[in-house]
């Protein structure tokens, strides 16, 4: 079976320097040290809390983070249906979860539940955008 590109080191080096971030900065934005970014960028595999940190830093998917390449493809405004979890990733990430500490798995799981709730938030506001666009329509209906 085919292993999924890895793109996870240019993404994090790409996406920090449009953002005009030196690795200390971006390093303490998130509340790591410099040298945790270097590592990352150079190819260090993040903890799994750490790469949801990055995403939702970031404003992208982790899938993508990972599996596509940012300077080619802008991963912004991409949302997980649109992405496909290549099997070999979706297998590879299930297993280091399973290994994974307990702590860490907490930390995954909470980091996990906000990005939930953002995007329930986010669909809630859309929805409500959607409603009062509507009703505007009808009013200028029956106007």
């Amino acid at each position: 079976m085919d292993e999924a590109p890895n793109y996870l080191a240019e993404n994090i080096k790409y996406l920090r320097k449009a953002q005009h971030l030196t690795q200390s900065q971006l390093g303490a934005l998130l509340g790591l040290e410099r040298y945790h970014i270097q590592n990352y960028e150079r190819g260090q595999q993040p903890s799994l809390p750490t790469l949801l940190i990055l995403a939702r830093y970031f404003g992208v998917d982790p899938v993508a983070l990972v599996t596509q390449n940012a300077a080619l493809d802008p991963l912004q405004g991409q949302s997980t249906e649109q992405q496909v979890l290549p099997a070999a990733f979706k297998s590879r990430l299930i297993e280091r979860f399973r290994l994974a500490p307990l702590v860490e798995k907490e930390r995954a799981f909470t980091s996990l539940l906000e990005i939930v709730e953002k995007n329930l938030e986010s669909q809630a506001h859309v929805r409500q955008e959607q409603q009062s666009l509507a009703l505007k329509g009808l009013q200028t209906l029956f106007n």
